[in-house]
């Protein structure tokens, strides 16, 4: 990314405290677990993506509530969007994709997902994760923010 990696946008999220609550997976091709737990982050995966390990972890963030096991997932990379997609609707979850941050706020509205799994990219365009975290009806949604470092 530029100016800004996974890690800085984990730190900004968890040093504001409208957003310090955020659980956040990385997924990294980077090994440096120690500096995203000191950060705060929930979990750290490494790249590739074992995607047992990350459905695990997932699902263990949803069933701290109750979850109807909605997810919007959130990509400009239509692959990327896909495979994530493909993943999570072969475990059973109902899957929501957007690729544009106007059309992840509209479709993050009307169908309130238990969780918005979103590549940190899109971190930088008009605040997109604060304007979804502030908005009444998704104050309970989990976060996953995808960093490419």
């Amino acid at each position: 990314m530029p100016q800004i990696n996974g890690f800085d946008v984990a730190a900004v999220l968890k040093n504001d405290p409208h957003t310090a609550d955020i659980p956040i997976i990385i997924l990294s091709i980077i090994e440096n677990k120690e500096r995203g737990y000191h950060i705060g982050i929930d979990r750290y995966l490494t790249k590739p993506i074992n995607t047992e390990k990350l459905l695990n972890e997932i699902g263990s963030l949803l069933y701290q509530g109750t979850s109807s096991k909605k997810v919007l997932v959130v990509d400009k990379n239509a692959s990327a969007l896909k495979t994530l997609s493909d993943v999570l609707q072969t475990q059973g979850y109902s899957v929501i994709e957007a690729s544009e941050p106007q059309e992840c706020i509209h479709k993050a509205l009307s169908a309130k997902p238990d969780m918005i799994i979103i590549d940190s990219i899109f971190s930088q365009e008009a605040d997109l994760v604060k304007t979804l975290w502030f908005e009444k009806e998704l104050e309970n949604v989990f976060f996953i923010m995808l960093s490419e470092q």
